[in-house]
């Protein structure tokens, strides 16, 4: 289904791609930033605004980075952790009432299942200039694929976050975390909007394993991607 495709996208690439200005704070420790999903007016007719995600949590704490989104009326959770001092990513799914887990080297899976069918990524940075809460940002167009069917805008800040958040990825031109961006995804047009942006309290056990969490094997993993990619 294109909600559920558009649930695991979101999560995972902004998790691959998150990580000048002005800021009028310090967040280059630790910190907590909020976006508003916005969905095109004939995707929300289509479905009920109820099981449309509305809301994605990043979480950042030194070399420690938590991606989370919940949609279908709170079924279904993703979250993607990062922990590049130890380089290895976590992906816990919560599907109903199952609580699977899957460790792996920092972003393997999720940069081969995003982009396994895309034959490159252009970049093309931009001279428009946005502000976001208080961040003056800079922009770029990126096209995956040669056919240019999937573009979006993005605005980033490099004052937010460790430095070098892309690196070893698709993206790693981009020199920042990014404030507002697009993406086209199942046919389905989503914008995503910091609307709070939070210096420090950011608990280390944030990015723990819960324990009620069972460990899934490479192979499930894969097939939760393939069910949502369905």
């Amino acid at each position: 289904m294109q909600l559920r495709q558009t649930l695991l996208s979101i999560c995972f690439i902004t998790g691959i791609i998150l990580t000048g200005c002005n800021p009028t704070i310090s967040l280059k420790d630790e910190g907590t930033i909020v976006y508003d999903i916005v969905y095109a007016k004939e995707r929300q007719n289509k479905v009920s605004d109820k099981t449309l995600p509305t809301k994605m949590i990043i979480k950042y704490k030194k070399n420690k980075l938590l991606n989370q989104i919940e949609g279908m009326g709170g079924m279904v959770t993703l979250t993607y952790i990062q922990d590049k001092d130890l380089n290895r990513s976590h992906y816990l799914v919560k599907l109903l009432n199952k609580k699977l887990y899957y460790t792996d080297s920092l972003g393997e899976i999720s940069t081969n299942f995003m982009y396994a069918n895309s034959s490159g990524i252009i970049i093309t940075p931009s001279h428009e200039k946005r502000e976001i809460l208080g961040y003056l940002c800079n922009s770029a167009t990126i096209q995956v694929g040669d056919s240019g069917t999937t573009k979006f805008n993005i605005f980033y800040t490099s004052e937010i976050g460790q430095p070098n958040p892309n690196q070893d990825t698709p993206f790693e031109p981009i020199k920042g975390i990014m404030l507002e961006f697009g993406m086209i995804l199942s046919k389905v047009h989503v914008n995503l909007v910091a609307s709070s942006i939070e210096p420090g309290n950011v608990e280390p056990s944030e990015f723990n394993i819960p324990t009620d969490y069972k460990r899934m094997d490479k192979e499930t993993l894969l097939e939760v991607f393939k069910l949502f990619n369905q």
